[in-house]
């Protein structure tokens, strides 16, 4: 079954179009700005990019924007890889796609979003939530 909402990906980092890398290029090629949001989660700084886990605390928000993906069969195979998702990549991966509920003005969206799954003890979160306002001010 095919569905827009099956093809909405929320991004937090180097997938949005404000920055530049060829993933983002491919993003803007392939995407379209739905709107802003959040969902409840802690983001932290990984050096070259950011990665975010879930949290069960309404204090804790990872802001970022959703995309409406079209050609998602083409587009979430080049991102998955991007990511390090796949059998040709060492299990843990580093981040898993996972459908979130993001809040989005007065509704919900359900989205995919790509969660950093290895340990984030050793790296700096970013307390804003918010990584594009961390690298104006890093």
């Amino acid at each position: 079954m095919h569905t827009k909402e099956l093809d909405l990906l929320f991004v937090y980092g180097t997938l949005m179009h404000a920055i530049s890398t060829e993933m983002s290029a491919l993003m803007r090629a392939h995407a379209t700005r739905h709107t802003e949001g959040y969902f409840l989660g802690k983001v932290y700084d990984l050096g070259e990019y950011p990665g975010a886990v879930l949290s069960g605390s309404p204090q804790d928000k990872v802001w970022g924007q959703v995309y409406q993906i079209q050609q998602a069969g083409h587009v979430f195979p080049l991102l998955d890889a991007y990511e390090g998702i796949g059998a040709e990549y060492a299990v843990p991966h580093m981040y898993l796609r996972k459908k979130v509920p993001i809040v989005c003005d007065s509704k919900m969206l359900l989205c995919w979003v790509y969660l950093y799954n290895w340990p984030i003890e050793q790296h700096r979160r970013i307390a804003s939530g918010n990584y594009l306002e961390y690298l104006r001010h890093k």
